[in-house]
C-alpha cells in the first residue's frame, strides 16, 4: 500500500503529512483532553450497547428478509390460530404405575394455572380411545372393507363346495365340522390379511399408548402436554409458563412417587428458552475469554502491561460506538450477530497492533517521542486503513444478499471496522503520550537502533530466505493436496444434518434428548406444517391435492398424514356402514375360528365396540378439532400436514423435499394459500444461503481485489498480495475437506469475511517488503506484529469454539481455519516465493540494486 509522499512537488509537506504531524503534536500537548473525549464517547455509547445485548432473539424468522413467505405465513398462523406449539413434561420411570400416579397428580394442578398461561393440559387419551373404539372401523378405506367382505364370501363359497354332506354351511353356528379347504383358504388368503392389517391400522391408531395414558417406550416413558394460549410468545411468557410448570413438578417431589422417576422437558416452549439461555451463557463466556486471551497475547508480545490499555482502550471505545449505532439502526441481535463483539475485538485491534509496533520500533531506534509518534502515524495509516477497509468491504458484501442474518452482520461488521480504526488513530496517540509521561515504554538503556535483530520472527525470516526452494516446494505440495481435498468437500458443501446446528447440551440432556423419548411415545410428529386457506372448500382442494402427491410419491413420500376439519369425519360413511353390517353378519364364531390368529382379537374388538351409526363433528373429541378452530370463530380453513418420522432434523434433505412438496402442491391447488411451519422456515434459510452465499463470496473477493489494486497502484504488486489470499483460501478449502466440514446458515459468512481479513496479513508484509526490498528484513521486522494481528483475530474466533450452539461452534472452527491458512500463506508461502524470485534475479543480475531504490518505493509499516 503506497503511502503518500512526505512532500509534494514544491517540496512542501503533503496534507496527509501535515495532518498526522498536527495530530501527534496535539496528542502530545493535550493528551488528557483527547483521552477524556474518548472516555466520554465510551460512556455515552455504553448504555445503548448494553441494551442491544439485552435484546437477543433466537427466532429463525429474524434471519430471513422481511416479507419472506415462510415468515409471513408463520405470522398469519399465529394471528389466526394461536399456539400449535407446546411444553412437554416427560416422565421417565422404571415403574409405570408410579409414573401414572405422578401425571394423574400433576395434570389437575397444571389445569389450575391461569388461562393466560395454558389453554389445555393432556396426559390421557380416554376420550380419543372411546371414540376410535366406537367408530375406528369407519376410518378404514371402503375398498379394504369391501375386500374383507368379498374374501370372506369367496372363502365361504369354496367351503360349501368342498364340504362333506354333514357340513354344508359354515354360516350355521351349530355345525360341528368345516371343510379343510375353506379353513386353509381363509387362514392363508394374503389379500384378506393385507386388508385386515389396514383396517387394524385405522381402528387401532391409539393402541401403541399404554393404559390409556400418553405412555410408551415399553411403559418407561410418559408424556404430559401443556398447550399455551398463543404461539410466537415472548421469551418472558415462555419463561413464566415453564417456571410455573416446573414449580408444580417440584412441589410434587417426583422421587416420592418412585426413586426411578426422572423429569425432563421438551416442546417448542422449552426449546426457545434453552436456545436463549445457551446463547446468553455462551456470549458471556466468549466475551470474558476473548478479553483475557487478547490481553495475555498482548502482554507476551510486548512484554509490558502498559501495552494492554494502550490497545484495548481505543478498541473498546470503537466497539461500544458500533453497538450503540446498531441499537439505533437494527435494535437487536440475532443468532448470526450475537458473537460479533468477540469478532470485532479480535479483528479491530489489528490497526492498533501495527501502529504500536511501528512506534516502539522507532523508539528503539533512538528517536524521541516527538519524532517517533508522527512517523508511526504517517507510515502506517494507509496500510492499516486499507486493511480495515478490506475487512469492512468483506463484511459489507454480506449486505448485498437477501438473508437478513447476513445483512445485519454486514452492517455491524462494516461499521465496527471503520470505527475501531478511527478510534485507534484518533485516541491511541494521546494514550501513548500519557503512558510515556508516567513510564517510558522503551527504557533508555535499549534505545539506539544498532542491535541486530533477534527473536522468533528474525530466525524464521533467515530460514525462509536461506531455503526458499524448499519452502516453495512445501507450499506447492500443500496446494496440490488441498486441491484434491476440495473436490471431496465440493460433493456436499452444505450441512444437511440440522441436528448438528443446535445445542450440544440439549442433545445430551435437554430438548433434543427428551424430544427423542417423546417421539418413541407419540410415534408421530407433534407439530404440523399448516396450509392456510380462506375457505373450507379451498382447504378441501388443497388436502385432496396433497393426498394425490403422497399417493404419487409412494413409499418415498415425506408426507405421513393430511388432516382437515372435514377429513376428521370418515368419508363415504353410508357405504362403509353397509359393508360393516355385511362383514359382521358373515363373521360367525365358526368363521372367526378359521381366520388368521393375529386378526381374531381385532374381530372380537370390532364386534364388541363398533357402533354402526353415522359420525358427526359433534362426536369427534375436541382435542382433535381444536387445532382447526381459529380465533375469529372460523373453522375448517386449515390443512395440517405431518411429515414421516424419518423426516427429522438429522435428514435435512428430506425436510427440504417435504417443504417443497407441500408448498408447490398447496399453491398449485390454491394460489392464495400460505404454508407455515418450522420445517418451511428452515428450508427457506437453506435455499437462500445456497442462492446468495456464492454471490456474497464473489462480491467480497472482487471488492477486496479492487481495493488492493487501488491502494498498491500496481497490477504486479496487487497480484502478489491477491495470490497469497487465493493460496490461503485454497488451503482453507483443503482443511474443510480434510476435516469433513460443511457450510451452514451461520458459518457461510466465514468465506467472504476471510477474504477481507486474510488479505490484511499479506498486505502488511508486502508493503514492508516494498519499502525495504528485503524479504528477510520485511519478515523479521513486521512478521511478529502481523502474527499478533492474526493471533488476536484467532482468539476472537476461538472463543466461539466453546459455544454450546453447534452452528456458532462451526463458525468459530471454520473461521480459525481460514485465519491459520491465510496467515500461513502470507508469512510462509509469500516470502518464500518472493525470496526465490529475488534469488533468481541476483543470479541473473548480480549487481546490487541502487541504495535509493527502497526510498523510491513506497514507505509503509
Amino acid at each position: 500500500m503506497t503511502t503518500l509522499p512526505q512532500k509534494d512537488a514544491a517540496g512542501l509537506p503533503t496534507p496527509a503529512t501535515r495532518f498526522w504531524r498536527a495530530l501527534a503534536a496535539l496528542s502530545l500537548r493535550r493528551p488528557w483532553l483527547l483521552a477524556a473525549l474518548g472516555l466520554l464517547a465510551f460512556a455515552v455509547a455504553l448504555p445503548f450497547a448494553v441494551r442491544l445485548y439485552g435484546d437477543l432473539r433466537t427466532d429463525l424468522r429474524e434471519l430471513l428478509p422481511r416479507g419472506a413467505p415462510s415468515a409471513i405465513a408463520l405470522d398469519a398462523l399465529e394471528k389466526r390460530v394461536g399456539g400449535l406449539g407446546q411444553l412437554t413434561v416427560v416422565v421417565e420411570t422404571q415403574d409405570l404405575k408410579a409414573g401414572e400416579r405422578f401425571v394423574d397428580a400433576l395434570g389437575p394442578r397444571l389445569r389450575q394455572l391461569p388461562r393466560s398461561l395454558q389453554q389445555g393440559v393432556y396426559w390421557k387419551i380416554d376420550d380419543e380411545r372411546t371414540y376410535f373404539n366406537a367408530h375406528g372401523a369407519l376410518y378404514a378405506e371402503a375398498d379394504d372393507l369391501a375386500r374383507v367382505r368379498d374374501s370372506l364370501r369367496d372363502n365361504l363359497d369354496r367351503a360349501k363346495k368342498q364340504a362333506n354332506p354333514l357340513a354344508v354351511n359354515l354360516l350355521d353356528d351349530d355345525e360341528t365340522q368345516a371343510a379343510p379347504g375353506g379353513e386353509k383358504a381363509a387362514a392363508e388368503d394374503p389379500l384378506l390379511k393385507s386388508a385386515f392389517s389396514r383396517v387394524k391400522d385405522a381402528f387401532g391408531r391409539l393402541d401403541h399408548f399404554v393404559d390409556g395414558y400418553l405412555a410408551g417406550d415399553g411403559g418407561h416413558t410418559l408424556v404430559l402436554n401443556v398447550h399455551p394460549p398463543t404461539a410466537g410468545a415472548s421469551l418472558e411468557f415462555n419463561q413464566e409458563l415453564f417456571g410455573a410448570v416446573d414449580a408444580e413438578v417440584k412441589k410434587l417431589d417426583p422421587k416420592s412417587f418412585h426413586p426411578s422417576l426422572v423429569i425432563g422437558y421438551s416442546g417448542e416452549v422449552r426449546s426457545v428458552i434453552e436456545a436463549q439461555e445457551a446463547l446468553v451463557r455462551d456470549l458471556v463466556l466468549s466475551s470474558v475469554l476473548v478479553l483475557l486471551a487478547v490481553g495475555a497475547a498482548l502482554f507476551i508480545f510486548y512484554r509490558s502491561l502498559w501495552a494492554i490499555p494502550l490497545l484495548v482502550g481505543p478498541l473498546v471505545t470503537g466497539t461500544a460506538l458500533t453497538f450503540a449505532i446498531s441499537r439505533g439502526v437494527i435494535h437487536y441481535l440475532n443468532p448470526n450477530t450475537a458473537f460479533l463483539g468477540s469478532i470485532i475485538v479480535g479483528n479491530g485491534i489489528n490497526a492498533g497492533i501495527i501502529l504500536l509496533a511501528r512506534y516502539l520500533e522507532e523508539r528503539r531506534a533512538g528517536h524521541s517521542i516527538h519524532e517517533a509518534l508522527p512517523t508511526a502515524l504517517r507510515s502506517t495509516w494507509l496500510a492499516t486503513f486499507a486493511a480495515s477497509a478490506a475487512a469492512a468491504a468483506s463484511y459489507g458484501s454480506l449486505g448485498a444478499v437477501r438473508f437478513r442474518g447476513f445483512n445485519q452482520f454486514a452492517f455491524m461488521g462494516t461499521v465496527g471496522m471503520v470505527l475501531c480504526w478511527l478510534a485507534t488513530y484518533l485516541l491511541m496517540p494521546s494514550w501513548i503520550a500519557i503512558v510515556e509521561r508516567l513510564r517510558p515504554l522503551v527504557p533508555a538503556a535499549i534505545r539506539g537502533g544498532n542491535a541486530p535483530r533477534s527473536g522468533v520472527a528474525a530466525s524464521f525470516a533467515r530460514a525462509i530466505v536461506g531455503w526458499p526452494k524448499l519452502a516453495v516446494a512445501v507450499s506447492l505440495g500443500i496446494s496440490l493436496a488441498s486441491a484434491g481435498l476440495i473436490v471431496r468437500f465440493s460433493r456436499e458443501p452444505l450441512e444437511y444434518d440440522f441436528s448438528k446446528l443446535g445445542s450440544r447440551v440439549g442433545e445430551k440432556a435437554g430438548v433434543g434428548f427428551w424430544g427423542k423419548k417423546v417421539d418413541l411415545v407419540m410415534q408421530s410428529y407433534q407439530t404440523p406444517t399448516v396450509v392456510l386457506t380462506q375457505t373450507a372448500e379451498k382447504a378441501a382442494q388443497v388436502a385432496a391435492a396433497l393426498e394425490e402427491t403422497r399417493r404419487r410419491e409412494g413409499k418415498k413420500s415425506t408426507i405421513d398424514t393430511i388432516a382437515t376439519l372435514q377429513r376428521l369425519l370418515p368419508a363415504d360413511q353410508p357405504r362403509k356402514l353397509a359393508l360393516l353390517r355385511e362383514i359382521f353378519s358373515l363373521l360367525t364364531p365358526r368363521v372367526v375360528a378359521h381366520l388368521p390368529a393375529d386378526v381374531r382379537p381385532l374381530i372380537a374388538r370390532l364386534r364388541s365396540t363398533t357402533r354402526l351409526e353415522p359420525v358427526t363433528l359433534a362426536d369427534v373429541p375436541t382435542r382433535l378439532t381444536d387445532v382447526f378452530k381459529e380465533k375469529d370463530g372460523n373453522s375448517g380453513r386449515l390443512v395440517a400436514v405431518y411429515p414421516t418420522l424419518s423426516t427429522t432434523s438429522v435428514n435435512g434433505k428430506a425436510q427440504i423435499e417435504f417443504a417443497r412438496a407441500i408448498r408447490d402442491t398447496a399453491q398449485a391447488a390454491d394460489p392464495g394459500a400460505q404454508v407455515a411451519g418450522q420445517v418451511i422456515l428452515t428450508s427457506d434459510i437453506i435455499e437462500m444461503i445456497t442462492e446468495d452465499g456464492a454471490l456474497a463470496a464473489m462480491l467480497s473477493f472482487f471488492a477486496v481485489a479492487a481495493l488492493t489494486f487501488l491502494v498498491l497502484r500496481s497490477f504486479k504488486d496487487a497480484g502478489w498480495v491477491i495470490g497469497s489470499l487465493c493460496l490461503g483460501t485454497l488451503w482453507m478449502g483443503g482443511a474443510f475437506g480434510l476435516l469433513d466440514l460443511r457450510f451452514n446458515f451461520v458459518n457461510f459468512a466465514v468465506l467472504p469475511i476471510t477474504f477481507g481479513i486474510g488479505i490484511d496479513y499479506a498486505v502488511n508484509l508486502y508493503q514492508r517488503y516494498r519499502q525495504t526490498c528485503s524479504v528477510e528484513e520485511a519478515l523479521g521486522a513486521s512478521g511478529g506484529a502481523v502474527a499478533l494481528c492474526s493471533t488476536t483475530t484467532i482468539l476472537g474466533y476461538a472463543a466461539l469454539l466453546l459455544a454450546d450452539n453447534m452452528a456458532i461452534h462451526s463458525f468459530g472452527l471454520t473461521a480459525v481455519l481460514g485465519e491459520l491458512t491465510c496467515l500461513s500463506a502470507a508469512l510462509f508461502a509469500l516470502p518464500a516465493f518472493l525470496a526465490w524470485r529475488d534469488q533468481r534475479r541476483r543470479i541473473a543480475a548480480p549487481e546490487p540494486l541502487p541504495a535509493s531504490t527502497g526510498e523510491q518505493r513506497a514507505t509503509g509499516t
